[in-house]
Formats: structure tokens, C-alpha cells, sequence
């Protein structure tokens, strides 16, 4: 009688791969810096349109305006136009609790070893800024001082003609 030989159920292997990895993977990575990114794009406008913007010094175009910030710390936006005040902003961020949670909880996971919360506090992927989008007013200048109208300075007086001196007889002299 043949012994039949028994082999490893691939299939079962195959889809245990499949369920296992791609989590585990995931884990080793930062949660917030995988799914949510390290950087967040914020719309910029202003009233009136065509602003200079400047962001964290740097400078970002004309309004509107989207731009691509870092979630690394608060920024601040100024706006310039001629004619115009300049307009300040302080865009801040908040804290993402949810990825927070999510991170702590991958640490249970032994195999990640708390990766995914050095990931992400290093990138700062847990933050987001609370605006996405914002308008900047712009003042008009204040009027200044007028310059008082300009006046034509009248001529200068012109002397009459001087008649010649008289002479013992009355008639003028007349030189020949």
C-alpha cells in the first residue's frame, strides 16, 4: 500500500501573508505620517485680490494662493499691496488625538516596537493646522499729510520809468 504524502496547505499560508503584513508593515511606519503627510495645504485670499504673501519669511506669490506649509510649528502670513496696510495672520495647529491613540495603541503590537510613535512625532504628522483655507483684510492706507497747494509767486514789481530831474528853467534836460 503507498503512503500518501501530505503537504503544507499553501493557500492557508498565502492568505495569512496577506492579513498580516500589509498591517504590519503599516505599523512600523508612522500611522499620521503615512496617511495624513507631514505637510498640509492651506488656501490663502485677501481683500482685496493680488496681495504679496509671505510666509514664515519666505516669500509664497500672490493671493489667492494655496500653499504647502509644514505642520512643524505655527506660521505666521503677512499680505502687502501697495496702497494698502500691511495685513497679519497666525495660522496654529492642533494636536490630531485620534492619530495619537492609533500610535500608542500600535505599540501593544510587539513587533513595532513603538516605531510609529517616533515617526510620527519627529515629522510632526500628528498636528494639522486649524485653518484650511483664510481671507487676510488689507486697510487702505490712512490718507497723509496734504501738501499745501502750490502757489505762483506773483512778479516782481517793476519800477516806473524815472522822469529826468527839471532845470533852473523848467524844462527838462535833454542831453545832446
Amino acid at each position: 500500500m503507498e503512503r500518501a504524502v501530505v503537504e503544507p496547505d499553501e493557500t492557508l499560508l498565502h492568505r495569512w501573508t496577506l492579513m498580516l503584513v500589509p498591517p504590519l508593515v503599516a505599523s512600523t511606519t508612522g500611522c499620521a505620517a503615512l496617511f495624513n503627510g507631514t505637510r498640509e495645504s492651506v488656501h490663502i485670499e485677501s481683500l482685496p485680490s493680488g496681495a504679496d504673501l509671505t510666509v514664515g519669511g519666505t516669500s509664497r506669490g500672490t493671493t489667492p494662493n494655496d500653499v504647502m506649509l509644514s505642520r512643524a510649528k505655527d506660521q505666521t502670513v503677512i499680505a502687502t499691496k501697495d496702497g494698502y496696510q500691511e495685513g497679519h495672520a497666525t495660522l496654529t495647529r492642533s494636536g490630531l488625538v485620534g492619530w495619537f491613540v492609533w500610535d500608542i495603541g500600535t505599540c501593544v503590537i510587539p513587533v513595532t516596537l513603538c516605531i510609529p510613535v517616533v515617526v510620527d512625532a519627529i515629522s510632526n504628522a500628528w498636528f494639522s493646522y486649524d485653518d484650511d483655507a483664510f481671507t487676510i483684510r488689507l486697510k487702505p492706507n490712512p490718507p497723509g499729510p496734504q501738501a499745501p497747494p502750490a502757489t505762483i509767486a506773483p512778479p516782481a514789481p517793476v519800477a516806473p520809468p524815472v522822469a529826468p530831474a527839471p532845470t533852473a528853467t523848467g524844462l527838462p534836460s535833454t542831453p545832446y
